[in-house]
């Protein structure tokens, strides 16, 4: 299934008070066509193919775009909190640590001795409240400011070892020990931003009727190094003239119950 929508220069449809625009969103130059094409396979791999054409001739424009899905692997009327006894691997020495708007600061950290690495599978609660912790980000608590995990990953450089389905590179893996079910991310953007549903309370009810609160999902959202136009040294997000960018993302499912 393929969706279309067609920005125009200047879009301003982020009125004051819609989210994400509190003050009402001045737009963005140059009027781009979007296409995103969603496929689902008999290898069970849900796929997610964005292709964005700037129309314009003249004008520069930028874009970032993601995908925000939840996922559960203990089912969708599982109980509160069942997302942090599942396990999570991100592909990523580092993280870009943020201000206390959640705001990028612009430099890599190592994730290395922090709560933040995941180069190895760990529950998703083990270390969320460890607010004591080494975040290789001074002045900033970074568990305090987005109330959990929010933060973008910096994926490390494709492999032939990390080399998945479509020559993407793995993401992220996670596993629920209680059902088996497994979830392999692969991607060809260079971040993910890996986010455990901190802000949750429990106002979105679920199709069996629970509603969902903190601990209940979490999101592997592939994507640019968020603040990437005010930041030179990350990877651009710049869609010049006339100019079309792609990306893909695949979540490939199973249930074989061997972890990693």
């Amino acid at each position: 299934m393929t969706l279309q929508l067609v920005s125009p220069n200047g879009d301003s449809s982020g009125a004051v008070g819609s989210p994400g625009c509190p003050d009402g969103c001045t737009g963005f130059p140059a009027q781009i066509t979007v296409d995103v094409t969603f496929t689902l396979s008999n290898r069970d791999q849900y796929a997610i193919h964005y292709t964005v054409v700037n129309d314009s001739a003249t004008l520069n424009t930028v874009t970032n775009l993601t995908n925000h899905s939840y996922f559960n692997l203990a089912g969708e009327g599982s109980p509160a909190g069942s997302a942090y006894r599942q396990y999570v691997q991100i592909n990523a020495n580092k993280y870009t640590p943020t201000d206390t708007t959640q705001i990028p600061l612009g430099y890599l950290a190592k994730v290395a001795g922090t709560p933040f690495d995941f180069r190895s599978p760990h529950m998703i609660g083990a270390r969320i409240d460890d607010v004591s912790a080494n975040f290789n980000s001074p002045g900033y608590n970074q568990l305090l400011i987005a109330q959990g995990y929010d933060h973008n990953w910096a994926l490390n450089r494709q492999t032939g070892a990390t080399t998945g389905p479509d020559g993407l590179n793995l993401a992220a893996h996670a596993w629920d020990p209680a059902s088996g079910r497994e979830l392999t991310v692969w991607t060809n953007q260079p971040g993910v931003q890996f986010y455990s549903g901190n802000f949750l309370t429990g106002t979105l009810v679920g199709i069996s009727g629970h509603t969902c609160r903190q601990g209940a999902g979490y999101t592997f959202e592939t994507q640019h190094f968020p603040n990437s136009p005010n930041q030179p040294n990350f990877p651009s997000t710049e869609l010049r003239a006339g100019g079309t960018f792609t990306s893909e993302t695949i979540f490939a499912f199973s249930s074989n119950g061997s972890g990693w």
